[in-house]
């Protein structure tokens, strides 16, 4: 019961943090951009649930861990290709090239 708890609370959260990155980047545009998140959102829940279904078809519960290890682990990787230039902002919010901080 706890980790399905956990599991809803990260799910949540992580929905709240991903809509407030949207909505920060046109305020104009906050209804069409949300759009395109919700829509994302479902279409990737729904690709997500089907692939788990036919995974557990073929290959049971060990499938299915194999799977959600490898998406994650595919997530982690987009990720880190992308946080390094997160990290150099400067005092407006906008991203600074690594030269400008020479």
């Amino acid at each position: 019961m706890a980790g399905i708890v956990l599991l809803d609370l990260g799910a949540q959260g992580t929905h709240l943090f991903n809509q407030s990155h949207v909505f920060r980047l046109d305020p104009a545009a906050r209804s069409r951009l949300n759009t395109a998140y919700m829509v994302a959102y479902f279409v990737g829940g729904s690709l997500g649930s089907l692939g788990t279904g036919l995974v557990y078809d073929l290959a049971g519960w060990a499938g299915v861990c194999i799977l959600g290890s490898a998406l994650g682990t595919c997530g982690f990787a987009a990720w880190l290709t992308e946080r390094p230039w997160q990290r150099y902002r400067g005092s407006t919010g906008q991203a600074l090239s690594r030269s400008a901080l020479s």
